[in-house]
């Protein structure tokens, strides 16, 4: 509509509206500032789109208005549990016997003060819209929580999760808990999905304001109504993201980790990561050199003697490997998951493929379900879910992640290198996957993946997208480990990369270290040989 039709439509004198013989609509107003009447001609398009523009904006007034009197003057601006933002809650009903219910302003869902004396944050309670199939989910939906999100565990503290950082090495300013966490919190769940080594990581999808992110991206699909779940907002969307997302409040597998790159290096971004970081034992980030331009970052896979020699011998390994194509880069070593890594990393130092069949089994049966007297394949696929190397597999996954926040909030930086080797390649796979939703200049500069103990799939076809420069994939066909104990503990249901070449993109560059890895756990001593072979081709 015109600029002219405006003005005269916007007059907020009395005015009326005559149809001529051409179908053209007169809009007079009595009086304009001159004392004179003034008209204009409006076509019927013009004139009923101006109606339903006034009248949309009225019956908008109408609906804040009302909410704004149904708070009772009650409102209190607190940090909510759904959104995690600092927003205006309005009291919505006053109770004697049990806690006020409140309404958050920003994300309309409705809340409640948390238990924990002295906290004045807000708890969950339940979405304004349910969208419940059945008794169970209606239940779900509509309990109340009994602390907020700091006191229940699922964030460090709402005062830090827009933080940045200025070295990766401080990431527990973010992650680190500062309140006490009332309620100890399982966040590991859902492993087997589908078939036997299928993965499932994060029970954080089923808390409301992550739900509400990944029906927003579209990984959840369409509501039972037929509506696709990402056209929807506000309290409409929680609820049927929560109801995509099942009883069992998971949705697992790279998409929606993928999804979650979304909100790296923000509030979520940190929720996502609070929740993993104390699930993942041993997690530190240690700078093991000083020195300028992208910053390396070591990723181990599993582990062969204790903690404190095996650190030390790493630090060196991976040093001396550097020290010609990298001699001034700052450097650090990913610390993740030790204790099954350890576990690992001790069954398959007697792996021999020279013992054939009882070898193999004795490795497969060390990873299966303790205390079997019995050990067949059906064995080990029914118990793939108890063995350290399928725990090892899910933490990769959170490990990935929340390093992928890690590097999204640090700045100022000249961006990241990553070196992981055996399940450390994995955890450099999900962050790749993490942040290749990001929008803007790709972190990390590039990727070494030596022996990777990740699955060769057309997911690759995405990974790409978050690394500014070259991905290597070192496999080797000597390789037995990946060949016999990876291949069979997980059910046969992927073949690693560390065994042959990345097919699924044309970005990702395959290289054939046979001639120097002679097996999966000569990589890292080989790597200053493989890095020369690399940056002379």
């Amino acid at each position: 509509m015109s600029e002219k039709a405006k003005r005269f439509l916007d007059r907020k004198k009395r005015r009326k509206a005559l149809s001529d013989k051409n179908g053209m609509y007169e809009v007079v107003d009595d009086k304009n500032e001159n004392n004179t009447s003034v008209s204009l001609h409006l076509s019927d398009e013009e004139f009923t789109s101006s109606i339903k523009q006034y009248s949309d904006s009225y019956n908008r007034l109408r609906t804040d208005v009302k909410e704004l009197l149904t708070w009772k003057h009650g409102a209190v601006e607190k940090y909510c549990s759904w959104c995690l933002e600092k927003t205006w809650h309005g009291l919505v009903e006053a109770n004697s016997l049990t806690r006020d219910c409140y309404k958050c302003n920003d994300c309309k869902n409705f809340t409640l003060k948390c238990r924990f004396p002295g906290c004045d944050n807000m708890a969950t309670f339940k979405p304004e819209k349910i969208q419940a199939e059945n008794q169970l989910e209606l239940l779900k939906q509509s309990w109340a929580s009994e602390y907020c999100a700091e006191h229940d565990g699922t964030i460090s503290s709402f005062d830090t999760l827009n933080d940045t950082l200025d070295d990766i090495s401080n990431f527990n300013q973010i992650y680190k808990s500062r309140k006490v966490n009332v309620v100890a919190l399982t966040k590991t769940t859902g492993i087997a999905v589908a078939t036997a080594g299928s993965l499932a990581t994060g029970a954080w999808f089923a808390a409301p304001w992550a739900a509400s992110a990944l029906g927003a991206f579209g990984v959840l699909g369409a509501a039972g109504t037929g509506t696709a779940i990402s056209t929807l907002s506000g309290a409409a969307l929680t609820s049927a993201s929560l109801a995509a997302i099942g009883p069992g409040g998971v949705v697992g597998g790279v998409t929606c980790i993928s999804a979650a790159g979304a909100a790296l290096g923000a509030r979520k971004g940190a929720a996502i990561g609070a929740g993993y970081f104390g699930d993942i034992n041993g997690f530190d980030i240690k700078k093991i050199r000083e020195g300028k331009g992208p910053s390396i970052i070591f990723i181990n896979g599993f582990l062969t003697q204790s903690d404190a020699i095996q650190q030390n011998q790493d630090e060196d390994t991976w040093l001396n490997s550097i020290k010609t194509i990298y001699p001034d880069n700052p450097c650090y070593i990913l610390s993740w998951e030790s204790s099954s890594l350890l576990e690992i990393g001790r069954l398959f130092a007697g792996f021999s493929s020279v013992g054939g069949k009882p070898a193999l089994l004795k490795v497969l049966k060390g990873l299966s379900k303790k205390g079997s007297s019995v050990f067949t394949i059906v064995d080990l696929i029914a118990s793939i879910v108890n063995n350290p190397w399928h725990k090892a597999v899910v933490k990769s996954e959170m490990t990935g992640v929340l390093l992928a926040d890690i590097i999204a909030r640090t700045l100022p930086s000249d961006g990241f290198i990553l070196a992981g080797h055996s399940l450390g390649a994995r955890v450099a796979y999900y962050t790749m996957a993490a942040l290749s939703t990001l929008e803007g200049a790709p972190l990390i500069k590039r990727v070494y993946l030596l022996g990777g103990a990740v699955g060769n799939d057309d997911s690759w076809q995405s990974i790409p997208a978050a690394v500014e420069g070259e991905i290597y994939n070192v496999y080797s066909t000597n390789d037995d480990i990946l060949r016999y104990a990876y291949t069979t503990a997980s059910a046969f249901s992927s073949k690693p990369i560390g065994l042959g070449k990345i097919i699924y993109s044309n970005s990702v560059n395959n290289f054939n270290a046979s001639n120097l890895v002679m097996g999966h756990r000569e990589h890292k001593r080989m790597f200053g040989r493989v890095l020369q072979a690399l940056h002379d081709n």
